[in-house]
């Protein structure tokens, strides 16, 4: 995850190994609808005439935790 609004559902996933972003909201998240920036996903993606969008988004580690961001790093 590049980044991910908890509040709006939105967010973007940047693929390994492409550098062309991808759109994502928290209908297409299987499991936990919780996403954080930094997390690993598997999903398929879906293109139409307003760009490239994640379906069928899966957590890589349904264990996997972490912390909001802060800005206080």
């Amino acid at each position: 995850m590049k980044w991910y609004d908890p509040v709006e559902g939105i967010g973007v996933i940047t693929p390994d190994g492409s550098g062309r972003e991808v759109c994502v909201h928290r209908c297409t998240v299987h499991g936990s609808r919780e996403l954080f920036r930094g997390e690993r996903v598997q999903f398929d993606i879906w293109e139409d005439v307003g760009g490239r969008r994640a379906a069928n988004v899966r957590h890589v580690d349904a264990y996997w935790v972490a912390l909001p961001d802060t800005g206080l790093a």
